[in-house]
């Protein structure tokens, strides 16, 4: 009788599940994944009646395929074949066996990859047609496209769609191929439909030419436009804005502009307007002039007058330089023609004046000799005078001398004699033409002349202590002097310079 008891009480427990097989539960996890053998998918699962541990497989094909964690009731699964089906396995043990298997099936995709053609170009009031395509490895897999944002679209799924925005605009493409999915983007550009305006004058006078420009307003856009003209008959050249007409007829010129992907042409017609250019003198009133001194241009024959450096008709100017000066001429009709003039600038007899005295003792003499041209004749305080004057001034005098050249030109100087000690002394002592500043001095002061000169320092002992050459409009330091009294000594001056601490 207590053996019948134990047997039913065994069976009982049995029958309650202390002793059964593992029961499992589905398989949970994505049934549609992207193909990458570093991509891990997560599956999970259960089992009833405590599973001691789970067993994870793959049916075939199953190579390459890594499974993490197999024997877990949570395992990754990494596949490494695109638009392939692969078909997952578990099941769970406990101490009584082993559950019959749950299965899922798993599709794999290729990652799509995006290309894009037709232009991204257009003309406004147009449109362009752009296609996305994909290259995969399995040609029977099908990919669908989506296109974003919509505007200018006329449509946003699809390989092919129109585009015509308003604006330069960036549109998203995605591409998915079952689970996967990729994007990329292109951006359209509209370009304006381009009108084209000419300026410049459209008829010119027989045996002349015309300057032609033709031009676009771009809004807002920094890309170049070109231009082609045709026929190139009287052109010189038939490309780019600016063009110089002369054709023997009225010819009618067909203008092309190129703005991106847009074109767009007009028109203009030019030819001789039956008038000849006026025939212009011109004429100086002084072809010959002295240096510095003025002359006139007078032109004729048309109704205005533009001259080169600034010269206006009839109004005189000073001349220092040889010049040929031109002008151009406009008649009532717009026709033009030039003529030119020589002025010739003959240049003054330079010379220099030296004396045998630099400082001259009261009642001595001292000789003045000029240098200069031989043959240029000279006057000393308005009177003719030879290249050598002895002279006896009782105080310091300021001579003038004056050359005049065969043409009449003349040129002035004045030479400063000193008599006896000059204890005034100017801070910038000059002649005109050559300057020795500050003085008195610390030892430091300038010298300048308005031309190539030989200047000597010569101390209160008559010695010569520098010897300076000085080139036209230079100004030169000199340094060091020692405290005493000097003269600067030049071809055209004596000058006394007083250096103090």
């Amino acid at each position: 009788m207590i053996k019948i008891l134990h047997t039913i009480i065994l069976g009982f427990i049995f029958m309650n599940g202390f002793a059964q097989l593992p029961v499992m539960n589905s398989i949970v996890g994505a049934s549609a994944v992207c193909a990458n053998l570093s991509a891990q998918n997560t599956y999970s699962t259960s089992a009833s009646n405590n599973p001691n541990f789970y067993t994870w497989s793959v049916s075939m094909p199953n190579t390459g395929v890594i499974i993490n964690n197999s024997s877990t009731a949570i395992a990754s699964f990494s596949f490494p074949n695109v638009n392939a089906t692969y078909t997952i396995y578990c099941s769970a043990t406990n101490s009584f066996g082993t559950s019959v298997n749950k299965s899922l099936v798993i599709s794999t995709f290729e990652m799509p990859n995006v290309s894009f053609s037709g232009a991204n170009t257009f003309c406004q009031g147009s449109s362009t047609s752009i296609s996305a395509s994909s290259t995969l490895m399995s040609a029977s897999s099908t990919v669908s496209y989506s296109w974003a944002p919509a505007s200018g679209l006329n449509t946003t799924t699809g390989s092919n769609v129109i585009a015509n925005p308003s604006a330069p605009t960036n549109y998203t493409v995605t591409a998915v191929n079952g689970a996967c999915s990729n994007t990329a983007q292109i951006t359209v550009t509209p370009f304006e439909m381009l009108t084209v305006n000419f300026s410049g004058a459209n008829t010119f006078c027989q045996g002349s030419s015309t300057n032609l420009s033709a031009s676009s307003t771009i809004q807002g856009a920094s890309q170049t436009v070109f231009y082609s003209w045709s026929p190139g008959v009287g052109l010189n050249t038939t490309s780019g804005p600016n063009v110089n007409a002369s054709p023997s007829v009225s010819t009618t010129y067909t203008v092309t502009s190129y703005y991106g992907a847009c074109s767009n042409t007009s028109q203009i017609t030019v030819g001789p307007n039956g008038f000849s250019p006026p025939t212009i003198f011109a004429s100086a009133s002084n072809s010959l002039v002295c240096y510095g001194d003025s002359t006139t241009l007078n032109a004729s024959g048309a109704n205005t007058y533009t001259w080169t450096n600034n010269v206006q008709n009839g109004v005189s100017f000073g001349v220092y330089n040889t010049n040929t000066y031109y002008v151009t001429g406009t008649d009532m009709n717009g026709c033009t023609n030039s003529a030119s003039v020589n002025v010739s600038v003959d240049p003054l007899a330079y010379f220099y004046v030296n004396s045998t005295s630099m400082a001259l003792p009261v009642g001595q003499t001292a000789t003045l000799t000029i240098n200069g041209n031989a043959s240029t004749s000279y006057s000393l305080n308005g009177v003719s005078t030879q290249t050598t004057i002895v002279v006896t001034p009782t105080v310091t005098t300021t001579y003038t001398f004056t050359s005049v050249n065969s043409s009449g030109c003349e040129f002035t100087r004045y030479f400063t004699q000193y008599v006896g000690i000059v204890m005034g002394v100017q801070s910038i002592v000059t002649d005109s033409y050559f300057k020795v500043y500050p003085n008195p001095n610390n030892g430091v002061f300038h010298l300048k002349s308005d031309t190539k000169e030989t200047v000597r320092i010569i101390n209160e002992l008559g010695e010569i202590i520098k010897v300076i050459e000085l080139a036209p409009n230079e100004e030169f330091e000199v340094t060091d002097l020692s405290v005493g009294i000097y003269l600067i000594h030049s071809g055209r001056s004596r000058i006394k310079i007083i250096v103090t601490q």
